[in-house]
């Protein structure tokens, strides 16, 4: 049975996207970084001058939405509030709680350029219990006798209730697509102002806080090291162990999977690692999130620069990411993850590898992106598990040709040319079931 209607925003544009990014920009960008112990300075003493230093906000929304739009992801989320940038708020808030208030209107030039280019915002909120930075109240006008020890939920409640209000008086209550809450407890004002909004927690995989439903959970750490290392959902077949008693093994269905490939923020720093030293990793990775499991999205984090742009030594997954999307993009949108149809992927023949995806319109048409080929002296045939199914056709997704395959207990793909793999992170195989196989 279908958790939400057909209408409901996350049947109707957040799970067909399948894609997103996810961007933290604010004080910290441009060099500020905090500690676990939130005391190391920051590069912009105040908002003054990093308004100075900043673009202006359409240039800004500008780079952020290329970068969107240029890899093929659907939405965007963007920190409109975080602790860790002394609670600066990036719009013109006239509410009496903040102190570091922006005096120019990024939010509003990020909402109009994406929704002006197809793409959904998605607002990211940080809870002042989970993330709370100073409590002599330094960036924050608040009772002195508030501290995170004493969670004083009635006071974060009419803070939250008051900053929905404002932005829905704002921009409208149409002008956010969702948000996007990290610790949140006081989830009935989104609701309230926002009812068309989807209201993603992070690692809250019980789908409850406070009676107040989420309608998808966010997988930020994992359990365990993937197998293969790009394989996120390998390693979320148990629940991650930290200081939360809610915590759950990830559900098959209303998960968004979110890696960062550096830092959450920009800090000026090169970054080296599995992103940066293999550009198709994100691409394996992103498939493997979309095809493993069922309704998974998919959503990196990039921690752009002051300007927006992403920083120098990410350019290259992003160029690749942009050039597999260029002809996979059917295999990705609007599709569900194949676990449970009768063509198994996963680990295949001499330790191939491979995710599925199935088709939301034609159910009987599925896309087998193999991410690791079989071992080299069995590179001529591909055999993949199936139950009871009759095909119709196998393809190559990018050059449209009709592959050879032998029904034979099996699937057996045979003369593959495996090079796409090394070009574009995988090769994609279009399996066309005969009518009436899923009858």
């Amino acid at each position: 049975m279908e958790r939400f209607k057909k209408n409901h925003p996350v049947n109707s544009w957040y799970l067909p996207s399948r894609f997103g990014m996810f961007y933290h920009w604010g004080l910290f960008t441009g060099g500020g970084f905090a500690s676990d112990e939130h005391n190391t300075p920051f590069k912009f003493s105040s908002v003054k001058d990093f308004e100075n230093a900043a673009p202006s906000p359409e240039e800004l929304a500008k780079n952020i939405v290329a970068t969107t739009k240029k890899v093929g992801a659907k939405y965007i989320i963007f920190t409109v509030f975080h602790p860790y940038d002394k609670y600066f708020i990036i719009y013109p808030t006239k509410m009496k709680w903040f102190k570091n208030k922006a005096n120019k209107d990024y939010l509003g030039a990020l909402l109009e350029e994406a929704h002006n280019n197809d793409l959904k915002f998605i607002a990211y909120f940080s809870s002042m219990t989970t993330h709370y930075y100073n409590k002599s109240g330094e960036y924050l006008d608040i009772p002195p006798d508030w501290t995170h020890e004493n969670n004083d939920e009635p006071l974060w409640t009419e803070i939250c209730n008051e900053f929905m209000l404002e932005l829905k008086e704002r921009y409208g209550e149409n002008s956010i697509d969702g948000f996007w809450l990290d610790g949140f407890s006081s989830w009935l004002p989104m609701k309230n102002n926002f009812p068309n909004a989807i209201l993603t927690g992070n690692n809250h995989t019980n789908f409850f806080l406070f009676d107040i439903p989420a309608d998808i959970c966010a997988i930020e750490f994992l359990a365990t090291e993937p197998e293969p290392q790009y394989n996120r959902p390998s390693a979320a077949m148990k629940p991650y162990l930290d200081f939360r008693d809610d915590q759950l093994v990830p559900r098959k269905d209303y998960v968004e999977d979110i890696p960062t490939c550096g830092n959450w923020w920009d800090t000026g720093d090169t970054i080296q690692n599995k992103y940066t030293q293999s550009p198709t990793f994100w691409i394996k990775e992103m498939i493997c999130s979309l095809g493993i499991r069922r309704k998974w999205n998919y959503t990196m984090g990039l921690g752009p620069r002051l300007d927006g742009t992403p920083p120098p030594e990410f350019e290259p997954m992003l160029d690749a990411m942009e050039r597999f999307m260029q002809w996979a993009s059917p295999a990705i949108y609007n599709t569900t993850g194949g676990e449970c149809y009768p063509i198994q992927a996963g680990w295949l023949n001499s330790n191939a590898f491979g995710a599925l995806t199935v088709s939301n319109e034609n159910p009987e048409t599925s896309y087998l992106l193999v991410t690791d080929p079989p071992n080299i002296w069995d590179t001529e045939v591909l055999r993949v598990q199936h139950d009871w199914v009759e095909i119709e056709s196998v393809k190559d997704l990018r050059t449209g040709k009709e592959l050879e395959f032998i029904m034979n207990g099996s699937i057996d793909i045979i003369n593959i040319d495996w090079s796409d793999i090394e070009e574009y992170g995988a090769k994609v195989f279009v399996f066309k079931l005969k009518p009436g196989s899923l009858d």
